[in-house]
């Protein structure tokens, strides 16, 4: 070859290179961005409960963001990010794909926190432009989902939320007889003439059902004493955890200081799910219309449903801020059958009961709470106090010292299973050692990304991964294995799983 000839074939080598990495700095987006592609008409944004939306307009043809972005989305956690545009274009040979690239390179560059292998990514043509002006006149640009960072009052409305759900969920409520009102205000009077205390007998919760009722069981007993014996006896009755209402009659017996007591009380049959339990409502909030749809929010009852052998299982739970629609679809679940539950006991973690993040010591963090599966108002009450103590903080939770602390309570349990936010990964992934039995992992919010962290916990474990509508198991996988889990693609590599990189969805 001349060596005019190899200089022309260096350049022109050169020129390929420059013009090769150009395109592919101008494709490449970010290591965690693998969209899905939809089509709309207009595009509506779509939330679930209390979660959030931001809109970063850009122009039409633009790939600038128009505005700043707000401090408040550096502390919270991005669920989904729509890069929305229209289909129209006045150039047929327009590339619609390189502008929605660089438009996305801006916005991580504006926002780093948006490149995370969990957040799932769509880009949304809107298909209802036909001309420029109507093309302009529509929104171009992102819209980032987020949960805030939970704090004292977002953790009240996610109760109010849980106690709403689960009274909307109540059917065939017992009809209360027609003088219900004017028995609860004699009976509270009776109880305050028989001892009892007044913000007892003058409680709420003291309601008279219909006798006929198909959930409640009528009790009379008939007891002779003193004063003395009878105040104890209504108190102890009044203790009963079941309790719905009591009603007494008192007579004296002739010729006696020993009166003759009639006591009626009504208890809830365990077997009844459809009778609503006595709870606080005097914060409610308003059920969001078709909140569950595509959704993964029964992904724990689907869990159960397929695994009908589980017995003497213990369920170790999140509740911190954000699993707020899970726990309300757990808890209805629950209550719907638990008269065959094959769950002994339930374990609530909160990431530390207010902690400050950075008071927060591996395996100390605190905020674990316990309840045994005998009643469904102890599991709902403990999961409720759980919440209130604390709602999280940062992203990652103390999961393993939760998962530790249910076998120590719960030694001889057959199945461990922990419900997780997909979102969060454990901050204390180094106690795994300590967790010599199987868990069955069921990831919440796992309706796209999967976290790798918990696929690597249960194949530590010899466990499982559980989703709505998927089951893995990974005792036992050879190295070199590649498996699919949701829309995602690992690789088992000498006992580490590795994320494949993956393509966009259509």
């Amino acid at each position: 070859m001349g060596s005019r000839n190899r200089i022309g074939f260096v350049m022109n080598y050169k020129c390929r290179l420059t013009l090769w990495l150009f395109v592919l700095m101008c494709t490449t987006v970010g290591a965690q961005v693998t969209p899905h592609y939809a089509t709309v008409e207009k595009y509506n944004a779509t939330l679930q409960p209390f979660e959030k939306h931001m809109y970063l307009p850009v122009n039409f043809d633009a790939f600038t963001l128009l505005n700043s972005i707000s401090d408040s989305l550096n502390d919270a956690t991005i669920k989904r990010i729509d890069l929305v545009y229209t289909t129209y274009r006045l150039d047929p040979n327009f590339n619609q794909a390189l502008l929605n690239n660089n438009r996305t390179k801006a916005l991580l560059k504006a926002l780093p926190i948006a490149n995370d292998e969990l957040i799932s990514w769509r880009y949304v043509g809107q298909t209802n432009a036909t001309t420029p002006e109507s093309a302009k006149a529509m929104f171009h640009g992102f819209v980032v989902y987020y949960q805030e960072r939970p704090s004292k009052e977002s953790v009240q409305q996610e109760i109010a939320f849980l106690n709403s759900y689960l009274k909307s969920e109540s059917v065939a409520k017992p009809k209360k007889s027609a003088t219900s009102s004017t028995t609860n205000n004699n009976f509270a009077n009776t109880l305050q003439k028989a001892g009892i205390p007044k913000s007892i007998a003058k409680s709420s919760n003291i309601t008279l059902y219909n006798e006929n009722s198909k959930c409640i069981e009528t009790i009379t007993q008939i007891i002779y004493g003193t004063k003395d014996v009878k105040d104890k006896r209504i108190d102890s009755i009044y203790a009963l955890e079941n309790l719905v209402g009591v009603s007494q009659h008192i007579e004296a017996v002739p010729n006696s200081v020993v009166r003759k007591y009639t006591i009626k009380y009504q208890l809830k049959k365990d077997s009844c799910a459809d009778e609503p339990v006595v709870i606080d409502q005097t914060k409610r909030v308003a059920i969001p219309k078709n909140w569950d749809t595509k959704s993964d929010f029964d992904a724990v009852a689907a869990v159960f449903n397929r695994y009908p052998n589980w017995s003497n299982s213990v369920v170790v739970m999140d509740v911190t801020g954000s699993m707020s629609p899970y726990l309300a679809k757990t808890m209805v679940w629950l209550k719907a059958t638990h008269d065959s539950s094959r769950i002994k006991a339930f374990v609530f973690f909160n990431d530390g009961d207010g902690k400050r993040d950075k008071e927060k010591v591996t395996g100390k963090v605190g905020g674990v709470y316990n309840a045994d599966n005998t009643s469904f108002k102890d599991v709902y009450k403990t999961m409720i106090t759980t919440m209130q103590k604390g709602g999280g903080g940062d992203r990652p939770e103390n999961n393993l010292e939760a998962t530790i602390k249910a076998l120590a309570l719960y030694p001889n349990t057959t199945e461990v299973i922990l419900v997780v936010d997909n979102f969060a990964t454990p901050r204390d992934l180094k106690l795994a050692k300590k967790i010599k039995q199987p868990l069955h992992i069921i990831l919440c919010g796992a309706n796209d990304k999967i976290n790798k962290a918990y696929v690597q916990l249960a194949y530590n474990s010899g466990g499982w991964v559980h989703t709505l509508t998927q089951d893995l198991h990974l005792k036992g996988m050879a190295s070199k294995t590649v498996f699919s889990l949701g829309n995602n693609q690992f690789k088992l590599m000498n006992g580490r799983v590795l994320l494949m990189p993956s393509k966009g969805h259509n």
